[in-house]
């Protein structure tokens, strides 16, 4: 118990800090398809971004057990499965496949496999909206660089890198670098190549 109360605060800690929940509600806000639309959130976390999207449509993927089970305490009429960004398949295609802030904690390999798991689940004309982190745009954001520092992602790769290997899966509608309130991000809203 005493772990799951820590754990949620140290993520709610993180995202007032950086003001990146903000700005993730901005961008999903902005770039999601518009309608009653089916929705994947893979690296669903907490489940705080599922209120955005209807109940019946949404499904949150986590590989934390615990934080499942959060999810499904707080946001009980959505649902939540545990599940790796890497292997995960349910047989089922999506409007809209969102990754928010989980690339940066896998592997070259790994992020090949995500990628096509992305791939796999999105519908012919379907959208994603995949968020990461960067390291800091300018030098001398040292709060950003600190906050970076702490950050349990091994694999924090810059804009280019993530432009690289997304470009070669996806065909990509749009991407920029955002700066979050500390933190940077890396922005890119992609479709299959065969669309």
């Amino acid at each position: 118990m005493y772990s799951d109360i820590k754990q949620k605060l140290l993520l709610i800690t993180i995202k007032i800090l950086t003001l990146d929940y903000l700005l993730i509600k901005n961008v999903l806000k902005k770039w999601s398809p518009k309608g009653d639309i089916k929705v994947l959130d893979l690296g669903a976390g907490l489940g705080n971004l599922a209120p955005m999207f209807s109940p019946k449509n949404y499904l949150g993927v986590e590989l934390n057990p615990q934080l499942v089970q959060l999810a499904k305490k707080d946001y009980l009429k959505y649902n939540f499965v545990q599940g790796d960004i890497t292997t995960f398949s349910n047989n089922q295609k999506y409007d809209l496949v969102i990754v928010i802030g989980v690339l940066h904690h896998i592997n070259d390999k790994q992020l090949d496999q995500g990628l096509g798991v992305i791939g796999k689940h999105l519908k012919k004309d379907g959208r994603s909206i995949i968020l990461e982190a960067i390291p800091p745009i300018y030098k001398w954001n040292l709060p950003g660089r600190f906050i970076r520092s702490l950050d349990q992602g091994e694999f924090i790769r810059t804009y280019d890198q993530y432009k690289q290997k997304i470009g070669k899966k996806f065909t990509i509608i749009h991407c920029e670098t955002k700066k979050g309130g500390i933190v940077d991000y890396a922005l890119f809203v992609v479709n299959n190549k065969s669309s």
